[in-house]
């Protein structure tokens, strides 16, 4: 039913992480003075699911792309039937932000704290390249934890700068604590991709209060065969490890249907990420799909797609649609070649995942929570990222979100969606730290491979690359970052590039790009030239 169902899937937030509020098999009324539960009785909480995805592109859901690129006419690459249904029911953001790679994303969402103040600036395997201390077993350095890459003492001479270090394991119980942490009432459930543990015990879902339903704590993970790698493989019913994360899901929501408990699922699929492996989904025995990359991407693609309808048809066949806050997001732009064959395309947006521009850090979110969203914002161009998605999710809940506000970067989305909502009006920038030099992320840009740090002030863009290069962009005139116009705005250029620095000063100095002192101007290298001045002078 789930990809004939009519509007019923409506997941009005899908930034490709589903977050769903359902009140459950409670029958409390949906009339609520606020939209932000403020007077809803602790009995009468919702429950919510968050869906999200990995590697899923701004340009990957049909649906949404028509309303990102306002042309709803568009062609599309790939076939979402049930997100496409479910969005025309949801709040649709058209300017969501991630990070361009998924463990900084992934602490984001969970603390509601931009991952880059936490360390996480970079996303490794643990088993297969073990970069932080504690997988490559060496003593840790004076001022680093067990779960920080190892310090880098050198670089190339043809390298102006040292790579920065980053965080492989987010802290349970600290001073930024995760979301069923804030949701002091509710069962929280956890399956899927965590890759915020750093493969170390004490630094799992359960750790930071979830069930562990079934997940794997790895960058990665093989759709066939897959069960034997996992940390908690959980009930095994399906070949494909989509479905069986579906299937999984939705016995979980079931359970819980039973009781009177509010819960917290989080559905994190490896769904669309990489190795690109599908299933004949036309064939009643779902083989595996054999077809070029990009075909076995637009495979997977679908598989997820079915994933968000099994769920809503789940949530429909229990009774808990009405109350279900869902929000469907991303962690990153979608990889749009592999080994030099085409994937999947982010275009008209430049760039790819891992990289800053539109392509690699804008993708899709939505938010669906059937009449309790008023009408009046279907479609939302303001720019917002991962952290206000606790914050939304907290105050949804019925929660003060005051003490959050004391340490968090995210702010409610509620006052944007809903003119009952108490939350005040939105207003902040985006930032992103990238201090890694890295391949040639877009072909042809040279800038793209080297350190760089970004904020978003309301239309403008500015990326002030560490060899001291500085691009300015107008969002609302040119979303697709042709022109750099940073000369011809210098004061706007100087504040924020000024409000730059300031937010890099609350990263922690060790998480930090530094000097390269083997430096050589003269070396050969790939990397653009240091114009001044460059970044830290």
């Amino acid at each position: 039913m789930s990809i004939h169902r009519r509007a019923a899937i409506s997941v009005s937030l899908l930034l490709l992480c589903m977050v769903v509020i359902t009140t459950g098999n409670l029958s409390a009324t949906t009339e609520h003075e606020s939209i932000d539960g403020q007077s809803t009785p602790a009995s009468a909480r919702p429950n919510i699911i968050l869906i999200l995805a990995d590697d899923l592109g701004v340009m990957d859901v049909c649906g949404y792309a028509r309303r990102v690129v306002e042309n709803p006419a568009l062609e599309c690459r790939h076939q979402t039937p049930n997100i496409d249904a479910l969005a025309s029911e949801s709040v649709v953001f058209t300017r969501a932000y991630a990070t361009p790679l998924c463990s900084p994303s992934r602490a984001s969402l969970l603390t509601g704290v931009n991952g880059a103040k936490l360390g996480f600036n970079n996303a490794f395997g643990y088993r297969r390249f073990k970069g932080s201390y504690y997988q490559s077993q060496l003593p840790v350095d004076e001022g680093y934890d067990k779960h920080d890459t190892v310090l880098r003492r050198h670089a190339a001479p043809n390298r102006a700068f040292i790579n920065g270090s980053s965080s492989s394991a987010l802290a349970p119980n600290g001073a930024t604590p995760s979301l069923p942490a804030l949701l002091p009432d509710y069962r929280s459930g956890f399956i899927g991709k965590w890759h915020v543990g750093g493969g170390i015990p004490g630094y799992q879902p359960a750790d930071h209060g979830f069930e562990e339903i079934a997940y794997l704590d790895e960058g990665f993970s093989f759709y066939f065969d897959w069960a034997k790698s996992w940390d908690v493989a959980g009930d095994i019913t399906q070949t494909y490890l989509t479905d069986n994360i579906t299937a999984q899901a939705t016995a979980w929501i079931e359970a819980q249907a039973k009781t009177t408990q509010p819960f917290f699922l989080l559905v994190s699929h490896f769904a669309v990420h990489t190795p690109l492996q599908a299933i004949d989904r036309d064939s009643p025995a779902r083989p595996p799909l054999e077809g070029s990359d990009s075909q076995l991407y637009s495979a997977m693609v679908a598989s997820l797609d079915d994933s968000v309808g099994a769920i809503m048809d789940t949530l429909d066949s229990q009774g808990l649609r009405d109350n279900t806050l869902v929000i469907v997001v991303s962690d990153n732009g979608a990889l749009e070649t592999r080994n030099g064959n085409a994937i999947t395309s982010n275009a008209p947006f430049k760039g790819q995942k891992g990289s800053v521009y539109e392509g690699g850090i804008r993708v899709p979110l939505l938010l669906y929570w059937s009449d309790n969203f008023g009408s009046e914002h279907s479609t939302i161009r303001t720019s917002v990222d991962l952290t206000d998605l606790l914050p939304t999710i907290v105050s949804s809940a019925g929660y003060d979100i005051a003490p959050y506000e004391a340490y968090g970067g995210g702010q409610s989305l509620l006052g944007l969606i809903d003119s009952r909502s108490t939350a005040g009006n939105y207003a902040k920038s985006h930032f992103i730290y990238d201090p890694f030099y890295r391949g040639e992320l877009v072909a042809g840009d040279a800038l793209s491979s080297v350190p760089k740090s970004v904020v978003l002030n309301g239309n403008h863009k500015l990326i002030a690359y560490h060899h001291g290069q500085v691009h300015l962009f107008d969002l609302n005139s040119d979303p697709y970052e042709s022109t750099d116009i940073s000369t011809e705005n210098t004061e706007l250029t100087k504040k924020l590039l000024s409000e730059l620095r300031q937010w890099e000063d609350t990263i922690p100095q060790r998480y930090r790009s530094r000097p390269n002192p083997r430096f050589n101007e003269e070396s050969p290298s790939p990397f653009p030239p240091l114009v001044g001045p460059v970044h830290g002078q």
